[in-house]
């Protein structure tokens, strides 16, 4: 088994050492080639001295982009060649400034070789390959009539004349003006697909490939102007103009093509830095955005019960995540991905495929951090619950038996005193004992009331068996601080005759009653309302009053303070707002699946 593994990954790992190894061997006999024709023309040169300064180091420049683009780039040993192919094909040339006839006629028939390969470099942007059938029978065309052509020349011209700074006077063969004349047919056929493709691209590739396509237009009126300077056989000096112009154009392209590798880098690296300050999946996708330079990028999550698309605002649902010149790239498993992202073709071409290979992977990895971190906060949350329910639970039954106490014991006590004071007053023959015993009995009645409230206040009997509609409307405080006790004015009660949980009620209950009893005691309110009702999974619950407002000012206010408690102890929100012409809203949200059946609590 082990063996057959080894066997197995061995092509794999020895093709890019190969592919390495074939990269730099090329690029080393094309320096080599370029060092031999610079030192040629070496003082033999007809153009300006600073012409062969500018001109002469552009294909060395090539030969390194290349290396640099085969090295670094994934996937782009073709593209490195091509580079090194070009950066050798403009020395050749060169081969004309030799004495021996046969490198001569060598430099003559390939001088339009770097101008082929330059037509092929510019179709093969930026992955190396022909794209259609027209690119690649144009660029054959180029590589067999080209030096067809030039052999022809070699063979029809008795007196070879050294092309660029040849005697324009000399007697030239017919082969030369048709040579021309399909040189430029072939070139302008070229330069038409290439704007055809430049038509075809969105503003976000236009304006990655923005040096390249200033390449492209450089390089289009370079070969127009060589065209025209070839059919008019100018002089020299109009030739080492236009070498200048086919240098600097030369040298945009270059430039365009070691972006490709800085390119991939700089996302890797904007991509970490991503991955390192991420807050959110908001922030994710405007990172992600800005790491592709593409605005208008969306990160759109996979809803698994509807198996539609959301993005991340949750104010776009995407039914089909494709756009007009858009397309989708999925985050994990293709049949079952987390994630999309919906952004411009253009990232998918190569090489900037590796830009969203590595914003995918980063999408990946924080969405699973984040699912991770979620799955842990429904943990926590759920054993909070738990701990909740088992807390409630034991408040419930300690609050049932103390009413109990109170109610059976305690309260029949004061009651049973109550009616043997009754009897001593009536038996009681001194008029002042026996005020001082009504009085006594009198008192006796207030505290069996008072047990009254506070075995009510413990657990009121309504609420398990009627509901807080019930409970509440039978709810009567007093404010001990109002002459004769006043009661206040009875509360105006809107909610569902539904029930829920016992626990949840009796919070309700306790957050209804602290509102209603401090709307009457430090609001002096006339009226009271109070209105609930389940809206999906949460229980909304709004007491208003019209009293004289304030309570925001009160927030350390001992009955806020336990509704506060109440509320975040149940993972809702509680929420105090004073309304506009006088009065107090206080909003509660309590998490809630459902409503339970009447028949079952």
């Amino acid at each position: 088994m082990r063996q057959a593994r080894r066997t197995n990954t061995e092509p794999v790992r020895r093709r890019p050492r190969v592919l390495a190894a074939v990269t730099v061997l090329t690029a080393l006999l094309a320096s080599v080639f370029a060092v031999y024709a610079i030192s040629l023309g070496w003082g033999a040169s007809p153009f300006w001295p600073w012409t062969d300064a500018f001109t002469q180091p552009v294909g060395l420049f090539f030969i390194v982009v290349g290396t640099v683009v085969a090295a670094n780039q994934a996937d782009g040993q073709r593209m490195g060649l091509l580079l090194i192919a070009m950066g050798a094909a403009s020395y050749a040339w060169d081969l004309q400034f030799s004495d021996n006839p046969i490198v001569f006629r060598l430099g003559f028939g390939l001088f339009h070789l770097n101008g082929v390969v330059l037509a092929h470099l510019l179709l093969a942007f930026p992955t190396g390959h022909l794209r259609s059938r027209i690119e690649r029978f144009l660029i054959g065309t180029l590589y067999v009539t080209t030096p067809v052509i030039q052999g022809l020349r070699i063979l029809s011209e008795h007196s070879l004349q050294p092309q660029l700074w040849g005697d324009p006077e000399a007697d030239y063969s017919m082969w030369a003006p048709v040579g021309s004349v399909v040189g430029i047919t072939l070139t302008v056929a070229v330069l038409m697909v290439v704007l055809a493709r430049w038509r075809a691209e969105s503003p976000a590739a236009r304006r990655a490939r923005g040096v390249y396509w200033s390449s492209v237009a450089a390089i289009g009126v370079v070969a127009a102007s060589g065209g025209v300077i070839a059919l008019l056989r100018a002089p020299v000096q109009a030739q080492g103009a236009f070498l200048l112009g086919y240098a600097f154009a030369m040298a945009l392209l270059g430039v365009a093509a070691l972006l490709g590798p800085v390119r991939s880098l700089r996302a890797h690296r904007q991509m970490t830095v991503a991955l390192a300050g991420m807050q959110s999946t908001r922030d994710l996708q405007a990172r992600l955005a800005v790491a592709l330079d593409d605005p208008n990028l969306v990160l759109a999550y996979r809803n698994p019960d509807t198996g539609g698309y959301e993005g991340v605002h949750g104010d776009m649902p995407l039914t089909q995540p494709h756009e007009d010149g858009r397309v989708v790239t999925y985050i994990g498993d293709p049949e079952s991905p987390v994630a999309v992202l919906v952004h411009d073709r253009f990232l998918a071409e190569y090489p900037q495929n590796e830009r969203l290979t590595a914003a995918g992977t980063v999408a990946e990895l924080v969405i699973g951090l984040q699912a991770a971190d979620r799955a842990h906060q429904r943990e926590v949350k759920e054993l909070q619950a738990a701990r909740l329910a088992a807390v409630e639970a034991v408040e419930l039954d300690t609050r049932r038996a103390f009413r109990m106490d109170l109610h059976d014991r305690v309260q029949h006590l004061v009651t049973y005193t109550q009616a043997q004071v009754g009897e001593a007053q009536r038996g009681c023959l001194d008029p002042k004992t026996s005020v001082r015993l009504a009085n006594i009995k009198t008192r006796l009645q207030a505290v069996a009331a008072a047990l009254r409230d506070v075995a009510d206040g413990m657990f009121p009997p309504d609420l398990e068996a009627e509901g807080l509609n019930v409970a509440l409307m039978s709810f009567e405080p007093y404010s001990a601080e109002a002459p004769n006790h006043e009661t206040m004015p009875t509360p105006e009660i809107d909610i569902p005759e539904e029930r829920w949980p016992l626990p949840l009620e009796f919070a309700i209950y306790n957050i209804a009653t602290e509102a209603i009893g401090n709307a009457h005691k430090h609001a002096k309110a006339t009226r009271i309302c109070v209105y609930m009702r389940q809206i999906d999974r949460h229980l909304l619950l709004e007491i208003s009053d019209d009293g004289v407002g304030g309570a925001k000012a009160k927030v350390g206010h001992s009955g806020l303070h336990h509704m506060r408690a109440r509320a975040e102890a149940r993972n809702g929100t509680f929420e105090i707002a004073d309304r506009s012409g006088g009065g107090t809203t206080i909003k509660v949200v309590l998490p809630c699946e459902s409503s339970l059946p009447k028949t079952m609590h």
